[in-house]
């Protein structure tokens, strides 16, 4: 039995990036928090085909992570002046800033482990004494 493959939903990131748009249209206008889940059932994508999308899968959505990346900058836009404006929704406004799909935020700050070097070079006449 030969296997006929399913038209493509996006044929360009464009077509994927009017359609992203238009999603956040909507949440605007009807107040809703954007999210990956809901973007994905408007886009009418599986999570597996967003990550193809994210991926570029064999080569196939040339153009489409920059699309993704755009929409989880927006989403973690809107949910930052969520925070700010609204400031009895800090909780579930930072919780979701914590997901890696609105931006990863941490409470700690980032320990560097790399080594630094650092160059320091002084001018002068070379004839100071230092204590």
């Amino acid at each position: 039995v030969m296997e006929l493959a399913k038209p493509r939903k996006y044929d360009t990131a464009e077509d994927l990036e009017k359609k992203v748009d238009q999603y956040f249209a909507v949440c605007e206008k009807d107040d809703v928090i954007p999210d990956r889940a809901n973007m994905c059932l408007y886009l009418g994508i599986s999570y597996d085909l967003y990550n193809d999308y994210e991926n570029n899968r064999d080569g196939k959505y040339e153009g489409f992570a920059s699309v993704l990346k755009k929409a989880q900058a927006r989403r973690e836009a809107w949910l930052v002046r969520w925070l700010a404006s609204n400031p009895k929704s800090s909780v579930p406004a930072i919780f979701l800033l914590k997901q890696a799909q609105n931006g990863g935020y941490v409470d700690k700050p980032i320990i560097q482990t790399e080594d630094v070097k650092i160059t320091v070079k002084i001018n002068g006449t070379g004839t100071e004494q230092f204590d």
